[in-house]
């Protein structure tokens, strides 16, 4: 007998649109889905995990390549299954689409420009209830080439019925493949229970994305395919492994002829492919492990910057000796451990069989045209430095940079193809290399308050219901939240110093918004003179001035948004003073109940609020 499934408060207007997703079927493959694998799952993630972190605090971790799975990288004979032809091409994706915002989702999928779109339940989205329906909805409506019929769900305190995208005549279909990005899987799904325990929110997603979409887009050569993120070690990617195959032989997708462990070229592989985004120092010393676990359902590896770099903090970061130096000024992919994790993740894939691809541009083409101009510059260098190292392609967020970089990797290749697979590079990386860390043990007021304010604003956009959002023409998420958020924790751990600037090198760093920032803190501090080290009051005063600084902008917000603005910075705050660092953000979040906040409807809430009011509690 599969779990039980139970769906719980359904929003007033949803009913429909729960009932399409979470059909009797539905139900009953997530049941059985989780039966099979949530005694493994359980600890995988959850126990392993927990040991793994604990043994990082106490310096007993290894930050080298595994002894014992040499024999998995010194054997040249293996590859991954070949790519299929739809995945054979990576040149360039659009990255962080919220699948519950209709309108992107629509005009993503309908780029020609683009390979692929990563549709993103994880950094993209913030998981509320009504998001996670629209969001499996318009999934559902895009794998069957009916952008038309997408959904917008509701923003900004989201009451009220998703609206439909569609309606001005055109008909739309996918121009490009759609990259499925289920949660990770530290999240849960509080309104999902399946045997009496929470949905794992990694689980929900992907059963859902596979059940309901994977045959039309396996008969149609479009998928399955996904994005992973945030696995931390090869073991977790076998679990997936596992979880894909079972999918394929329950539901009956069609499969190629496996490749096996030394076939000495790739078979055919499985319907459902992944590409593994390499977030975590951990995982990077497993690479090539985590190709070998996924060999038959890979669809390589991406290597990214922010989330990568917050996890030293997350995992290290109470240790003196793992100091990470100041994001702002000495993290960028031409530091030499971030250009060898770089090498590190195309020399893997390649030799393998498998393409490479690097992180997202998140700078949006607005403003003046001189503003443009230099943005557009700066993402064409950008990808010009990853393709010259071997990369495959690379993600951006405005749509209008795809052509444009898609144009960059082509000039990069040999002519005619469409990957750089044969290209291969000679030394191996090296564990030092990876760890060769700048040791810089100070920061500036600038650089602090830049990262507070990102901080805030991505929790009062959660509290919104967004999972990203625009700040000063760059497109923040998750992962820039993390290393935000994990490098005021750390800072204030082991009192960095604090260097001297004046007005000037704080403009040149942040322009007017910060330096107006930095001055309430001046003033709130009765003037210039500062504390010499980051400490809990100095971040308190520079959250205060960017709630102020914020709440006064275009003339002044609303009360309930000055609510949410005074909420974020109060749970900043708590974030980085916590005695440990939280591991995901995310985490943190759903544990503070910012999502049960927010996901309020339904005939449970209904009744509560009719019993408040007549008990006048």
């Amino acid at each position: 007998m599969p779990l039980s499934v139970e769906v719980l408060n359904v929003p007033e207007g949803y009913e429909s649109i729960c009932a399409t997703v979470f059909s009797p079927d539905a139900l009953h493959f997530l049941g059985v889905l989780t039966e099979k694998f949530r005694e493994e799952l359980d600890q995988v993630f959850r126990l392993d995990r927990a040991a793994r972190w604990q043994q990082l605090q106490q310096g007993t971790c290894p930050l080298e390549f595994k002894a014992e799975t040499a024999h998995i990288r010194n054997d040249p004979s293996w590859k991954v299954a070949a790519p299929p032809p739809a995945l054979r091409d990576r040149r360039v994706d659009l990255g962080d689409v919220d699948p519950s915002d209709g309108a992107r989702l629509q005009r993503a999928l309908s780029c020609r420009e683009a390979s692929g779109t990563q549709v993103d339940f994880d950094d993209g989205c913030c998981p509320t209830w009504r998001n996670v329906l629209v969001g499996h909805f318009n999934i559902w409506m895009a794998s069957r080439d009916r952008l038309d019929d997408c959904l917008e769900a509701p923003r900004e305190g989201v009451k009220g019925r998703p609206q439909r995208v569609g309606g001005d005549g055109r008909r739309r279909r996918c121009e490009n493949v759609l990259m499925f990005r289920p949660r990770a899987w530290n999240m849960t799904e509080a309104n999902v229970i399946v045997g009496g325990e929470r949905a794992f929110g990694a689980l929900l997603d992907f059963g859902l994305f596979v059940y309901h979409n994977g045959k039309i887009l396996a008969e149609s050569g479009r998928g399955p395919f996904l994005y992973l993120s945030k696995l931390e070690c090869a073991r977790e990617a076998e679990v997936w492994g596992k979880i894909f195959s079972f999918s394929e032989e329950t539901l009956g997708l069609k499969r190629g002829v496996p490749s096996a462990p030394s076939a000495g070229g790739g078979g055919e592989g499985g319907a459902i492919r992944a590409c593994v985004l390499v977030e975590s120092l951990t995982l990077a010393f497993e690479a090539e492990e985590t190709l070998f676990a996924l060999r038959n359902h890979s669809a390589g590896l991406n290597c990214g910057l922010w989330d990568y770099a917050a996890s030293f903090i997350a995992r290290l970061g109470a240790r003196k000796d793992w100091l990470f130096p100041d994001r702002n000024r000495y993290v960028s992919m031409e530091q030499s451990f971030l250009a060898s994790y770089r090498r590190l993740v195309v020399e893997t894939c390649h030799r393998r069989g498998a393409t490479a691809t690097g992180g997202m541009v998140a700078q949006l083409l607005e403003g003046t045209e001189e503003r443009k101009q230099a943005v557009l510059s700066a993402a064409l260098s950008a990808k010009r430095a990853e393709a010259a190292v071997g990369a495959d392609g690379g993600l951006v967020y405005d749509i209008g940079l795809a052509g444009p970089v898609r144009a960059v990797f082509s000039d990069a290749f040999a002519p005619g193809a469409v990957n750089q697979i044969e290209r291969t590079l000679e030394e191996r990386v090296t564990a030092p290399e990876l760890l060769n860390v700048p040791r810089v043990e100070t920061t500036t007021l600038s650089s602090l308050t830049k990262n507070a304010r990102v901080g805030v604003k991505f929790i009062e956009a959660w509290l919104c219901g967004r999972g990203h959002f625009g700040l000063d023409g760059t497109v923040e998420d998750s992962a820039t939240a993390e290393i935000s958020r994990t490098q005021i924790w750390q800072q204030i751990r082991h009192a960095v110093p604090l260097e001297e600037e004046d007005e000037e090198e704080i403009q040149q760093r942040g322009g007017q918004v910060l330096l107006e920032v930095i001055g309430e803190v001046w003033r709130g501090a009765g003037g210039r003179r500062l504390e010499k080290t980051v400490c809990a009051q100095l971040v308190r005063r520079v959250v205060t001035a960017v709630v102020l600084r914020e709440s006064q902008q275009g003339g002044g917000l609303s009360e309930p948004s000055v609510s949410r603005l005074v909420r974020a910075g109060r749970m900043f705050l708590d974030l980085v003073t916590r005695r440990e660092c939280p591991t995901f953000l995310t985490t943190y979040l759903e544990e503070q109940r910012v999502l049960g906040g927010i996901q309020e409807g339904g005939e449970w809430e209904r009744n509560l609020r009719g019993l408040d009011r007549e008990s006048k509690l």
